[in-house]
């Protein structure tokens, strides 16, 4: 085994940035006052948690920092958008949603429909992609259309901005995940047509178990705890020290976002070409354009995707064979599927994502990995 690691699962490994820990030091130990309370130490806090809101609100481009909503991540925020929505619509519980989100919010779905909820899923191009025109035909009557900004597995990017458009029409309230375009590609939240987006700060440099979502101004949804916190949309003593965080991972994130994002595009770029040459065949998933920049998604084949993930980490090579949250299921990807991949390529799929730790070194060695185990594994798997 190599004598150092190689972290090529980043959606799910990402460390927390130095500058975001080093923002976070003085709310555990020296500025711990409940933003809520009246004295000093609760208007430092308070004063603290406002700064921070107002850094979040620039990375999803709103225009007001009071539209932003603390939370613990990203499927709290998906939660409390989607079910804060309908739940205030009664009268109308037909939910229009992309078959390919991530497994936060089909739960979520899956469990509204058990309570009654007409649960509609549109369909996706073989690249992931939803195209509008669909949207168009079927968003009539719905009181909630979901469709995430990129695909946690293959990193496909939804034409957000139409279909926004097309929600705003009709006058749907549409939810959008962004939880990995955060840091990765820009988010306009105020420019969509969307009511709700989500993200979560792991993903681009926080620590984990923070999260936030946008709400724009006006759009009710009712909260999962009732209180007086987050203006009402979220009760409990707000994390000073975790709001703080994310608000300098998203300046951080901000500051050099197109240039991190080329600098993944090239490295990704050129270790798909390479591994293309992998004798027996070796497709990438996901749409060649419109695609997040750290994200490969690789099918090989005649190769089952756990095995290769196992044999690659006693390589020292970490990755995954799709979403890091149901990593521990053995069925197909529902995503691939929706995507209507053979069953072949669904079996053999495997995820790559780039992060700022990731160098060239890295990836010429998974090349070289790659070389050596794919030909060995389907040797063993099919002699």
């Amino acid at each position: 085994m190599a004598s150092s690691r190689i972290y090529l699962d980043h959606n799910a490994t990402t460390p927390a940035r130095a500058e975001v820990v080093e923002a976070m030091r003085p709310f555990w130990s020296e500025e711990f006052g409940n933003p809520s309370s009246a004295h000093r130490l609760g208007q430092n806090a308070a004063s603290a948690l406002e700064a921070a809101r107002a850094r979040v609100a620039t990375l999803f481009g709103a225009f007001r920092a009071d539209e932003v909503v603390f939370t613990s991540g990203g499927s709290e925020a998906n939660a409390l958008a989607i079910r804060g929505t309908v739940s205030l619509r009664p009268s109308q519980g037909r939910i229009l949603a992309s078959p390919v989100e991530h497994d936060a919010a089909w739960a979520l779905l899956e469990q509204l429909a058990a309570e009654g909820y007409q649960i509609e899923y549109l369909s996706v191009d073989p690249f992931g992609r939803v195209d509008p025109v669909q949207v168009r035909e079927r968003l009539n009557t719905a009181a909630l259309l979901v469709v995430m900004q990129a695909n946690n597995e293959v990193g496909t990017l939804q034409p957000i901005e139409e279909i926004g458009a097309i929600a705003r029409e009709f006058g749907v309230p549409l939810h959008v995940d962004s939880v990995q375009a955060a840091g990765k590609a820009w988010i306009q939240a105020s420019k969509w047509g969307a009511t709700t987006v989500s993200i979560s700060g792991h993903k681009f440099g926080a620590t984990k178990g923070i999260g936030a979502l946008w709400v724009r101004t006006g759009h009710k949804i009712r909260p999962l705890v009732p209180g007086h916190h987050e203006g009402g949309r979220r009760s409990g003593t707000q994390n000073v020290a975790q709001a703080v965080g994310l608000g300098a991972a998203c300046e951080l994130a901000l500051a050099d976002l197109n240039d991190h994002a080329a600098r993944l595009a090239s490295l990704r770029d050129g270790f798909e070409a390479s591994i293309k040459n992998i004798r027996g065949g070796a497709w990438v998933n996901g749409h060649p354009v419109f695609r997040t920049a750290n994200v490969s998604h690789v099918s090989f084949a005649g190769v089952k995707g756990e095995s290769l993930a196992i044999a690659l980490d006693m390589e020292g090579i970490a990755v995954s064979t799709g979403s890091a949250c149901a990593s521990g299921s053995s069925k197909p990807s529902r995503v691939l599927a929706a995507m209507g991949l053979p069953l072949s390529r669904q079996k053999g799929a495997i995820r790559f994502s780039l992060g700022r730790q990731t160098t060239q070194e890295d990836l010429d060695r998974t090349e070289e990995a790659l070389l050596r185990l794919v030909p060995r594994l389907r040797k063993a798997e099919f002699p």
